[in-house]
């Protein structure tokens, strides 16, 4: 059985719940009545295949960071996105109005960001694992 993510969503709702984080923490707090069981398994599968790896074409293009696969790179944090949403007018200075506005995976790391395309483009991805819970504030 697989789950859209407009079920993921619909079964959220019905929760309460806002992401699928959320889903992953309640279903380990579900009463195990035979309904409950059946919605748990639900949400696990769900969890689950939100996290395994898909093919690029598959991805959202809507500016949503996830991560990329490529086999040379390994795993990449990337975006569909255009070179002005995130390049500074000196970075863009000439560059033709083409690259500039053309929309392609992007890649960011620490030190630089670039065009995906052609060979470069990942071919897998998955979404961004949850962010950690903030750490408990240490005494002074």
């Amino acid at each position: 059985m697989t789950l859209s993510d407009e079920r993921i969503q619909e079964i959220a709702v019905q929760a309460g719940l806002r992401c699928r984080e959320e889903l992953s923490r309640e279903a380990s707090r579900l009463v195990w009545t035979p309904p409950t069981c059946v919605i748990a398994s639900a949400i696990r599968q769900a969890v689950t295949e939100s996290h395994a790896w898909r093919p690029i074409e598959t991805a959202p293009k809507d500016g949503t960071e996830i991560l990329g696969w490529r086999e040379d790179a390994g795993t990449l944090v990337i975006r569909w996105t255009s070179a002005n949403e995130f390049l500074t007018e000196s970075e863009l200075e000439g560059m033709s109005e083409e690259d500039e506005f053309k929309e392609d995976w992007f890649y960011a790391d620490f030190v630089c960001g670039g065009r995906l395309e052609g060979s470069e483009a990942p071919t897998l991805w998955t979404h961004l694992p949850a962010p950690l819970p903030q750490p408990p504030e240490t005494p002074k």
